[in-house]
């Protein structure tokens, strides 16, 4: 049937986990239409700020790049102790996302901490069920 599978593996290097399965080449068709031709969420007509709080790069693309979409724009922080100087500096933020596992001050130290009226609301990149039970 011509199916393998396969790991290399080399201590304190990581493994390579791998699968081949052969495959005839389909014929070409066409996507079908979607269902909804509508954005879901309505793109929003005025500007609003949302202030991210992550330490992790590749998450603050992601988010911020999922904000953009809907015409909110984003200023990152790097950690809690940057997010309260831009609260302090006098930023006007709509919303405040904050990672949940973000090291050093956490997301009650910086909104009793400012005073601040905006929610807060926690972001997590652990999405696996094992992980919240």
């Amino acid at each position: 049937m011509g199916v393998s599978i396969g790991v290399e593996s080399e201590e304190a290097k990581g493994s390579l986990f791998y699968f081949r399965l052969p495959s005839e080449k389909g014929e070409e068709t066409a996507l079908p239409t979607p269902l909804v031709e509508k954005t879901i969420i309505e793109p929003n007509t005025h500007e609003r700020l949302v202030l991210l709080v992550e330490d992790n790069v590749s998450n603050q693309l992601v988010v911020s790049g999922i904000l953009e979409r809907i015409n909110l724009k984003t200023v990152a922080a790097n950690n809690g102790f940057e997010a309260i100087g831009f609260i302090e500096q006098g930023d006007t933020f709509d919303l405040i996302l904050m990672d949940i596992q973000l090291p050093g001050i956490r997301d009650n130290q910086v909104n009793p901490h400012a005073g601040y009226p905006a929610p807060i609301i926690g972001l997590s990149a652990r999405a696996s069920v094992e992980y919240h039970n």
